[in-house]
């Protein structure tokens, strides 16, 4: 499956021997920022500490599934999900 995904990344020139081009950096950083501006809005409205209380009660869960993850699909997975 991941020789697959490289391939894919390959013929689409977003990377060269199961490295990232330019290209494909520069197209993963326009997908992070477009979420950003997509998913702000209810954060935003919900208010730093409102925020800050959802994020402390929903982390000890999704530790949980990311240990999950790390056992089906490997710790490389899902790497935005682990920078705190």
């Amino acid at each position: 499956m991941m020789d697959d995904s490289w391939r894919t990344l390959e013929a689409k020139g977003l990377a060269v021997n199961r490295k990232m081009t330019t290209e494909g950096v520069a197209l993963r950083q326009h997908i992070e920022d477009e979420m950003d501006r997509l998913t702000s809005l209810p954060w935003e409205l919900l208010g730093e500490s409102r925020s800050i209380e959802f994020a402390e009660r929903f982390e000890p869960p999704c530790e949980k599934m990311l240990l999950r993850i790390d056992t089906t699909a490997g710790p490389n997975y899902q790497p935005g999900s682990r920078i705190r």
